[in-house]
């Protein structure tokens, strides 16, 4: 729903316009007026985008790439698909490899968990932010970001 910024006179006065007078100036609408804070604020593409991530819980990758591939492009569920995508990929690569790199020791099984709870926290807090309809930026997404900017300077 969108909100009229000026309220005109005109048109909520019952008196004729005097055309020799100064113009009036039009009235600032309250500053308690809710403003839309992002472009799809629909419900349904809120919970689409929060499905997204839930979705990697059950089905890994898969789900995330299920959400993309049908979403509109340029829509608020593609991005967060997109960003559910790399969360699983990158906490689930890391955890496989932490795993392995500590092959039959204590570590190792810890190591797994460890990284699987944090994947599963990362997810709901991600589905949590999209539910709000809120662009998150998560943990990982900073990290590839850094590595990115990083690389682009040397």
């Amino acid at each position: 729903m969108t909100f009229p910024q000026y309220v005109d006179y005109q048109f909520t006065e019952h008196r004729p316009l005097d055309h020799d007078a100064a113009p009036r100036q039009p009235m600032p609408v309250s500053a308690a007026t809710p403003l839309p804070v992002h472009t799809d604020d629909r419900s349904g593409t809120r919970i689409a985008a929060a499905g997204a991530y839930m979705s990697a819980l059950p089905l890994s990758v898969f789900g995330p790439a299920l959400f993309w591939l049908t979403a509109r492009p340029g829509s608020m569920v593609r991005r967060e698909a997109a960003k559910a995508f790399r969360l699983t990929l990158v906490m689930g690569t890391l955890t496989l490899v932490a795993a392995l790199l500590l092959d039959g020791s204590f570590l190792a099984e810890k190591a797994f968990v460890a990284g699987f709870g944090l994947w599963v926290l990362l997810s709901v807090a991600g589905a949590v932010q999209a539910g709000r309809g809120e662009d998150w930026e998560s943990p990982v997404d900073a990290l590839i970001d850094r590595i990115g900017r990083a690389r682009s300077r040397h």
